[in-house]
């Protein structure tokens, strides 16, 4: 009875999938981020309004090419819930906002 015990350690999914990550991603040289959308923003795929308040998985990676006045900037992917095409925000210190990259326009209402 304590064979069975011992042979069947439960381990956290959690765990398993934080593993895997990192060897997908590069040893940790982008990190998993939950998002929260600034503004509307249409995908250029499928053409879905994704409306501000959106909260999203994706990838944070620092920018290497560019600074502003020795502030780091930040470039943040994520995957359209409707068609799973990727999208692209960085960040903009100059204006205090975020700036749409790849396929993705800001709805101006």
């Amino acid at each position: 009875m304590s064979e069975r015990k011992n042979i069947n350690k439960y381990q956290k999914i959690e765990k398993q999938y934080k593993k895997k990550l990192r060897s997908r991603l590069g040893g940790g040289k982008k990190n998993l981020v939950r998002f929260m959308l600034p503004f509307d923003i249409r995908c250029d795929d499928c053409l879905i309004v994704l409306n501000q308040g959106k909260k999203l998985n994706g990838l944070k990676e620092r920018v290497l090419t560019e600074e502003y006045l020795g502030i780091k900037l930040f470039r943040f992917y994520f995957k359209c819930p409707n068609c799973t095409g990727s999208f692209s925000l960085r960040t903009d210190p100059k204006n205090s906002c975020y700036f749409p990259e790849i396929n993705c326009k800001k709805i101006i209402t």
